[in-house]
């Protein structure tokens, strides 16, 4: 029998499979070659790449000859915050974390939709929903601010004698 909470969970970090389209620096040499005169045709011979991959490849370039191109677009078009901003709001969880002795994740997501909020930045419509930030995001963020952040702690007096060891008389 399985497990149902196994069952609907993703894997957090997407692992490539293939090497198609990773050959940027080719591309750049041949569109290159292709702005010195050679024909988009010639340069897809002679450098090995498909001749329509190089032609889009040109366009785009064209198009945003600055800007990111591929995968990493994607993953640009879909940031929340910027580096600026996660930068500033891991600093604040760890030092609440400090503080605190502690901050539960559901405490720290709530701190980052606060955070959204008072900030007037675009969040998706779960997080409205919940009053808390995802916890793909959460994880993410974690992991790309190396944040290590414990749990509550409580500070009973009761549990501070069960630590110092007992005298026998």
């Amino acid at each position: 029998m399985y497990c149902s909470s196994f069952q609907n969970t993703m894997p957090q970090e997407y692992t490539r499979k293939t090497q198609r389209g990773s050959a940027t620096g080719v591309l750049q040499r041949a569109a290159e070659a292709v702005q010195g005169g050679l024909s988009v045709r010639a340069a897809a011979e002679n450098f090995n790449v498909d001749r329509m991959t190089l032609s889009r490849y040109i366009a785009k370039k064209k198009e945003n000859p600055h800007g990111v191109h591929g995968y990493a677009n994607c993953k640009l078009s879909n940031l929340i915050f910027t580096s600026e901003m996660e930068a500033d709001l891991a600093m604040h969880i760890k030092d609440l974390a400090a503080r605190y002795h502690g901050l539960s994740k559901d405490k720290c997501r709530a701190l980052i939709y606060e955070y959204a909020t008072r900030n007037n930045v675009k969040v998706p419509e779960n997080w409205s929903v919940k009053k808390k930030a995802g916890e793909a995001f959460w994880l993410g963020l974690k992991k790309r601010q190396s944040l290590a952040i414990r749990g509550p702690r409580s500070n009973i007096p009761g549990s501070v004698n069960s630590i110092q060891p007992t005298h026998s008389w």
